[in-house]
């Protein structure tokens, strides 16, 4: 029987479903994996919206980001109103936060002793005020991470180092749906190509990067970030546009 965590997509799934139990709609789930010496893997999961994640490195943002701040020395959960305010900028950066619906949240980190490390963050609506509440939360949050920590930090020693070459735009392409979890026939279909010609993209994309399965390749495109970890996230829904058609008697 498949696990739960074989795949990006399905991880993807895990951490949607668990973070919806709370409340919280978004999450964001970076880990870093150690290969050897000082050689670190680290991949990220979200599924915050592409408009936040664009505004977010838009406006560089990760230099006033508090839970980053925050993240450098915590060992143990926090919510974010435990955020000093008092800074102008980084009121104005949780309040820009709260307009694309993050408006409150909490990040449980863990800290291995040979350097790895990793730290989940959920977010949403207002959390509960009631402490027990909230340290039941972090609990069952700290018990799932390990769990997707463990499960998914075989997959990310198993990737050699960098590559040395990069993806071309097509294969980007074909990974980029693949990861969606589109099969061969329907990338082939959507990108205008045969099956084969696919299947060959996909082969060639693997040597690239220096892996032996199409779930290495896609998870060493988004260690490397050649393809994007928003690119997970669904694109918004287009504008609903209304027509008057006036006749004229």
């Amino acid at each position: 029987m498949p696990s739960p965590w074989d795949s990006v997509e399905s991880a993807q799934r895990q951490l949607q479903t668990f973070s919806e139990s709370f409340g919280l709609p978004y999450f964001r789930l970076c880990i870093q994996a150690r290969r050897q010496s000082n050689d670190y893997v680290r991949v990220e999961f979200t599924n915050l919206s592409r408009m936040w994640i664009d505004r977010y490195r838009r406006c560089n943002y990760a230099k006033i980001d508090p839970v980053l701040a925050l993240l450098d020395n915590a060992n143990e959960p926090f919510a974010w109103d435990v955020i000093d305010r008092q800074n102008t900028e980084v009121r104005r950066y949780l309040e820009d936060a709260a307009f694309h619906g993050l408006v409150d949240g909490f990040t449980v980190p863990l800290h291995c002793s040979n350097g790895e490390s990793a730290h989940l963050t959920l977010a949403g609506a207002a959390l509960t005020t009631d402490i027990e509440e909230r340290w039941a939360m972090y609990a069952a949050t700290y018990r799932f991470q390990w769990t997707a920590f463990s499960s998914l930090r075989p997959l990310l020693l198993r990737l050699p180092g960098p590559p040395s070459t990069t993806l071309t735009d097509k294969q980007r392409q074909i990974l980029f749906l693949l990861m969606q979890g589109m099969g061969v026939k329907s990338i082939a279909r959507s990108l205008g190509l045969h099956a084969r010609t696919v299947d060959d993209g996909l082969r060639r994309a693997c040597l690239r990067l220096g892996v032996t399965s199409r779930e290495q390749a896609i998870v060493r495109a988004l260690a490397t970030r050649q393809i994007d970890p928003a690119a997970l996230v669904p694109p918004p829904p287009p504008p609903i546009e209304f027509h008057l058609n006036a006749t004229r008697r």
